[in-house]
């Protein structure tokens, strides 16, 4: 058909077929592919006529079966794989040669080959178990035992776009037809009745707990519904107006009012802060010592006045005596104080007072 001329993939346009013509009484009329839609079309054609060659291995006295298959729908548009076809090899038999010194050529030769394939996969051919030997033939596209199936892509023949369906109006060659995957239809449940929801008698129920009741069932001790379906499920909700469920509203209404003082505690010392122009980290010491120096000079200001009050006292009468002691108990009483506020004031002398325009802009 072609002089015994050969030619790979690349070069296969460049190869010259020649058949004989009985019509036009030319002996030899030669036709020229027309490269990879020729190669493709071929392809086409051993695909879709099931066409299976037998292969023969001469060094190794061995025969194989190889036959085309087309790429699956989930490996094209799910996982990307471009190539059209792929090739399977199967059917591994031994045809060793008749001549005694040939066939053990070729089984040393084969046996050769095998102890290669599991030496690079890191296994013992003579040792290794079924599943060991059938990952490292995949590994090499080499059949070893009379079981296997090997699978290799042809990779120089792909489609255009990875994740979508092919169109056979996007080629110029026939390409397969892939089937579709068949989607079961959705199976209508029945309607599950609603759950009994217990109407909620608000003449049960206080003024001071209609803003906190909740639009869920409520379980004893899950202040803060964590419970998970499961759980639920084996629980019996707290029945509206009793006790334990008067009891865990009022549980809630606190939680809420305790969030809501936090928010305006902290918006108020963040506006002092503004205000004092320092940080909000620092805010809280800032108003602790400014009210110890407050008291500090509260109790200076009340000593001064005392000690102002015994020195123009005359002592000259029994009761203004009296009147000066209870004058000195009384500085005696607040000396304590005093002490108490400098002893701390050590300690609040590294705070900051001012913090700088960046910081200022950060916590903004």
């Amino acid at each position: 058909m072609s002089n015994e001329c050969k030619a790979c993939v690349d070069h296969f346009d460049k190869l010259a077929f020649y058949h004989h013509d009985n019509m036009s009484g030319n002996s030899q009329n030669m036709t020229e592919p027309q490269g990879k839609a020729f190669h493709a079309k071929r392809l086409f054609n051993c695909w879709r006529y099931y066409k299976k060659k037998k292969c023969f291995s001469s060094r190794q006295g061995t025969t194989f079966i190889t036959q085309y298959q087309a790429n699956s729908y989930n490996n094209i548009v799910n996982k990307g794989q471009s190539y059209i076809y792929k090739k399977l090899y199967s059917n591994l038999d031994y045809n060793f040669s008749t001549k005694p010194s040939t066939k053990r050529q070729q089984e040393k030769r084969f046996e050769r080959n095998c102890r290669r394939v599991c030496n690079n996969a890191g296994i013992d051919f003579a040792t290794a178990s079924r599943e060991e030997l059938l990952l490292a033939s995949r590994c090499k596209s080499f059949l070893m035992t009379k079981l296997d199936r090997l699978t290799k892509p042809l990779l120089h023949l792909r489609y255009h776009k990875k994740f979508a369906y092919p169109l056979q109006v996007d080629y110029d060659f026939p390409i397969p037809t892939l089937p579709l995957p068949v989607i079961p239809a959705p199976i209508k449940e029945k309607p599950q009745p609603p759950a009994p929801s217990s109407s909620i008698d608000l003449f049960k129920v206080p003024d001071d707990l209609l803003a906190y009741i909740p639009d869920h069932p409520v379980y004893k001790g899950d202040i803060y519904n964590q419970l998970t379906d499961k759980q639920k499920a084996k629980l019996k909700p707290l029945q509206v107006g009793s006790k334990a469920w008067k009891q865990h509203i009022r549980a809630l209404k606190s939680n809420k009012e305790s969030e809501l003082w936090i928010k305006q505690h902290d918006s108020q010392l963040r506006e002092k802060a503004k205000f004092w122009n320092t940080s909000f980290d620092v805010i809280s010491k800032r108003l602790g010592l400014a009210a110890q120096l407050t008291t500090l000079q509260d109790l200076q200001g009340e000593k001064a006045l005392v000690e102002q009050e015994i020195l123009m006292t005359p002592q000259t009468s029994n009761r203004n005596r009296k009147k000066v002691d209870k004058l000195k108990d009384k500085i005696r009483k607040l000396s304590p104080q005093i002490d108490k506020i400098l002893s701390s004031l050590p300690s609040l002398k590294d705070t900051p007072y001012y913090i700088t325009e960046e910081e200022r802009a950060l916590e903004l």
